[in-house]
């Protein structure tokens, strides 16, 4: 296998994805009750090709739960590129100035989509 073939949660997440809005009643299930990593991937993409924002709070509700992780916090940075309203943007506003790089480069991107929609 070369280096460029999907991963198996790849080919899944775009499967998932194909299913589209009728899947984010259980990725919202998955992310109160899901494993770690299920967890990194659930939500942002469906939610942003769909404009559903039926899981917003849920995502805003993982920033106190997971307020420690990096990694984590990026992945729900990204995932509020789906989501245009003010709790976002305040969000979004906050982690521009960040001190943890990643998650400002992060914010920053997001609020660029946010604004193109």
């Amino acid at each position: 296998m070369g280096l460029d073939y999907p991963l198996p949660r790849d080919i899944i997440a775009r499967t998932i994805c194909k299913v589209g809005k009728p899947a984010l009643n259980p990725l919202r299930k998955c992310l109160h009750n899901g494993k770690y990593t299920q967890i990194l991937e659930a939500i942002g993409f469906i939610s942003y090709y769909e404009e559903d924002t039926t899981s917003l709070d849920d995502v805003i509700q993982l920033f106190t739960k997971y307020k420690d992780d990096s990694l984590m916090i990026w992945k729900l940075l990204r995932s509020l590129q789906a989501f245009k309203n003010e709790k976002v943007l305040e969000i979004l506003k906050l982690y521009t100035t960040s001190s943890v790089e990643q998650h400002k480069w992060e914010a920053k991107r997001s609020l660029e989509q946010i604004n193109r929609r």
